[in-house]
């Protein structure tokens, strides 16, 4: 499978230098390759329990309004602010939910793939008891829909378009840029989203909030047992990157 990896790489690799495909490679072997894609049965149950003790009570969930925060520093107070406001009718036609992401069944990257059995079960029951899933769904929501209101605004201005076109030169083509600025400047929304928009907005989001496996050290990946030293931390560890880019 990683000779796989290599060849694939090797080929639509172009622009990266030996060194950086060989890092590719690595990660991507880590990410999708690991043999085991979760810890000992033993210390998955210790993880689920401490983390029923640790976030299952009102003032986690309370805490959990930093989502929120963390939307008004990257999409801006007026742009949170309706959000905020919309998520008192959630099923407004017009607003993206979780679930068009793939998120409403997301809670903490490094919970992912550890929540099955007793323990697991009691992990799940106590989040969403105490309110912290709730507010987890929330903060999701609220992101998703504040970067959504910002890069719609963005399509319909030549010069912030073209700055966040800049922004992921390389990721996206010049002519998957301009679809994308279609979609957004028509008002496209959730489940009407193109695939291409979808992943545009996941990826986006992938930056800013721990939401995906992927936002987990190469690490964490490898070493299933070694898991439970960033139990609770994935979020700290996301803004601190963002702090460092």
């Amino acid at each position: 499978m990683r000779r796989l990896l290599e060849e694939k790489v090797e080929r639509e690799g172009g622009g990266l230098t030996t060194t950086q495909r060989e890092e590719l490679v690595n990660l991507l072997e880590a990410r999708f390759l690991a043999r085991s894609n979760a810890p000992h049965r033993m210390l998955q149950g210790v993880q689920n329990l401490s983390t029923a003790f640790a976030l299952g009570h009102l003032k986690s969930a309370a805490l959990q309004v930093a989502d929120v925060m963390a939307s008004v520093r990257h999409n801006g107070l007026g742009a949170t602010a309706k959000v905020v406001a919309k998520a008192m009718f959630p099923n407004d036609s017009n607003a993206w939910k979780v679930m068009d992401l793939g998120l409403d069944q997301a809670r903490i990257a490094e919970l992912s793939g550890q929540t099955n059995g007793i323990t697991g079960a009691a992990a799940r029951t106590s989040l969403k008891y105490s309110g912290f899933t709730g507010m987890d769904k929330l903060g999701k929501f609220t992101h998703i829909n504040a970067l959504h209101n910002k890069f719609t605004a963005m399509a319909k201005n030549d010069k912030a378009w073209e700055k966040l076109s800049k922004q992921v030169e390389g990721e996206y083509t010049a002519a998957e840029m301009n679809a994308l600025r279609s979609e957004f400047a028509s008002g496209v929304t959730g489940a009407t989203a193109s695939p291409r928009m979808k992943s545009f907005m996941f990826s986006q989001i992938l930056d800013r909030l721990p939401i995906s496996k992927s936002n987990m050290p190469e690490l964490w990946a490898r070493n299933p047992n070694a898991r439970f030293l960033y139990q609770l931390k994935s979020f700290g560890l996301q803004q601190a990157d963002i702090l460092r880019r």
